[in-house]
């Protein structure tokens, strides 16, 4: 289960650089063959983590933009990292605020789920309720999420 589960992480590694997927009939291929990385889905993603589940399905979560988020299509190369851009002089972070997931019967058609969570909702913000009224949502970044069984 463990190699199976690395072997995911690295068909995704692919996933955080390009924002276009591969036809899928060579995801199929690679898969099978477990000899190189493939990009997986489309879209912007950091940080991928892919779970295989009792149900059959792989899910699929990351760093991501949040939902409707239109900066995604028109910079699929963006670091995400808010103050080495800045002080590179590139366009801000598009990291979202929401944990945004995927599911796959086999790593080559993606169904987007939704958001089971968002920082708006979250611990923190119950906590430091000042702190999230008084910044932009844009402001809020939430990285690298995981889900288990």
């Amino acid at each position: 289960m463990r190699n199976r589960l690395f072997f995911c992480f690295i068909l995704l590694i692919g996933v955080s650089f390009l924002a276009k997927a591969q036809d899928k009939k060579e995801i199929r291929k690679a898969v099978k063959q477990h000899n190189r990385a493939v990009y997986l889905k489309d879209g912007w993603i950091r940080d991928p983590y892919i779970y295989l589940c009792e149900d059959g399905f792989y899910y699929l979560t990351g760093t991501t933009p949040t939902y409707g988020d239109t900066r995604e299509a028109g910079d699929p190369y963006n670091l995400g990292l808010d103050h080495v851009s800045r002080k590179m002089g590139l366009k801000p972070s598009i990291v979202g605020y929401q944990i945004r997931v995927w599911r796959s019967p086999d790593l080559a058609e993606w169904e987007y789920l939704g958001e089971p969570f968002s920082l708006e909702k979250g611990y923190w913000a119950r906590q430091f309720p000042d702190a999230f009224q008084n910044k932009s949502k844009k402001n809020w970044l939430l990285w690298a999420p995981k889900c288990t069984g």
